[in-house]
C-alpha cells in the first residue's frame, strides 16, 4: 500500500490553475503494442477535441483521438518513448 500522508495537504491547499493550451501538439499514431494506426486526417484539416484522427483495420489496435482542437500542420515521424520513432499527427 502506498501512503502519501506527508504530502497530501501540500497540494490540497493550493488553488487549481488553468494551464494555457499549447501552440503545437504531436499525437503519436501508435498508442500500444497492437497494430499501428493510419492517419484519418490530412494536412490542412481542422479537427475538434475528441475527433478520431487515426485507426486501423485490425483485430487489436487503439484508435487515436485528438486531444485538442486545431489545424493539422503535418503528419510525420516523431520520437516515441518506447518505439524510438513513429508517425504522429501535428
Amino acid at each position: 500500500m502506498i501512503k502519501i500522508d506527508k504530502h497530501v495537504n501540500a497540494a490540497g491547499r493550493k488553488a487549481i490553475e488553468k494551464m494555457p493550451l499549447p501552440q503545437r501538439v504531436y499525437i503519436p499514431l501508435i498508442q500500444h503494442l497492437g497494430k499501428p494506426c493510419l492517419a484519418e486526417v490530412a494536412v490542412g484539416d481542422t479537427v475538434q477535441t475528441g475527433q478520431r484522427i487515426g485507426g486501423a483495420q485490425a483485430h487489436v489496435y487503439a484508435p487515436v483521438h485528438a486531444s485538442i482542437s486545431g489545424k493539422v500542420s503535418a503528419i510525420k515521424d516523431w520520437p516515441h518513448p518506447v518505439l524510438g520513432r513513429c508517425p504522429a499527427v501535428v
